[in-house]
């Protein structure tokens, strides 16, 4: 029994799951840089300023990259039902 398919499925699912997952990412880290930056220069330190930013951030990207993150979605689902042969 050969498992380098499988093997390939998991790195390729991997692989596409830390791409998608990369624009919130990115967003929610820029924007909590930032955010506590203002923070620590104004002295407030209520969690609130620093979470809801973040959480807006993260919105924001996910409904920007939707078509993109969709797409991606399609084109893997397509290929696993395709190519995949067990």
């Amino acid at each position: 029994m050969h498992l380098e398919p499988l093997y390939q499925l998991v790195y390729h699912a991997l692989l596409l799951f830390l791409l998608l997952a990369a624009p919130p990412i990115f967003a929610v880290l820029v924007v909590g840089w930032i955010s506590a930056t203002v923070a620590g220069v104004t002295q407030t330190h209520d969690p609130v300023v620093t979470f809801v930013p973040k959480l807006v951030a993260a919105v924001v990207a996910l409904f920007l990259f939707s078509p993109w993150i969709w797409r991606e979605l399609v084109r893997f689902t397509k290929v696993l039902w395709t190519d995949f042969v067990p």
